[in-house]
């Protein structure tokens, strides 16, 4: 059991570095997209304004027309709208195939971005899978020392009932763990006149093995 928990906790320690290891790397891609630049799409959005602006007609007439006829919520989600056109056109003064790199490689991060985020993901799916897993195991081994905890409790207490000679017959040729455990279980008086019908070599190996042990058995 010890085993399996040290097993378990090595996994789980593993996948949880590979969380973090992930995590660092995610943050590096996001720092190094922050220090390409500035965002080229609102530069190259003011420098198609500007000269927009110088165009527009002075004449009063058709500014008060203009501004009557486009109500604020329309003034605004025209504003908010982006233009296509001018997305996809490179800012005044910069070279057209810089500008399709930096395009590309703006593509490439969230591309990247995504596919870590998809990572993680899966990866927390598996530490939660291992975790439910564990959960199970423990469950299983609890409910198997049960068992166990309750059959020994029987033998104790059909060992308790029979007669010290007859009790001896048998422990003397069972497996001695299990003769260890079944003495502890009875009453040391009884115990003692149990050993006292077995075999010199044995009784002093079992007495032995009565006072090594470090856990007494625990009666209900």
């Amino acid at each position: 059991m010890k085993w399996q928990r040290f097993v378990s906790g090595i996994k789980i320690s593993r996948v949880l570095k590979t969380l973090a290891v992930l995590a660092l790397f995610k943050l590096v891609l996001l720092g190094v997209l922050c220090l390409d630049g500035p965002d080229p799409v609102p530069s190259a959005v003011s420098t198609a304004a500007a000269p927009q602006s110088e165009a527009a007609p002075s004449g009063p007439s058709l500014a008060t027309q203009a501004v009557s006829a486009v109500s604020p919520t329309q003034a605004m989600a025209q504003e908010d709208a982006p233009d296509a056109a001018t997305e996809q056109a490179p800012p005044e003064g910069m070279d057209p195939a810089d500008w399709a790199v930096l395009k590309r490689r703006e593509e490439e991060l969230a591309a990247k971005e995504r596919t870590l985020r998809e990572l993680e993901s899966s990866v927390q799916a598996e530490v939660e899978k291992l975790e439910g897993l564990k959960s199970q195991l423990e469950a299983l081994l609890k409910d198997v020392k049960n068992v166990e905890d309750e059959r020994l409790q029987k033998l104790i207490k059909a060992y308790a009932n029979m007669k010290a000679k007859q009790a001896a017959a048998v422990l003397e040729t069972m497996d001695q763990a299990l003769a260890v455990k079944i003495l502890a279980g009875l009453q040391g008086r009884q115990a003692g006149e149990v050993l006292s019908f077995i075999e010199t070599r044995k009784a002093a190996e079992l007495s032995e093995a009565l006072t090594n042990l470090r856990v007494p058995f625990e009666q209900p």
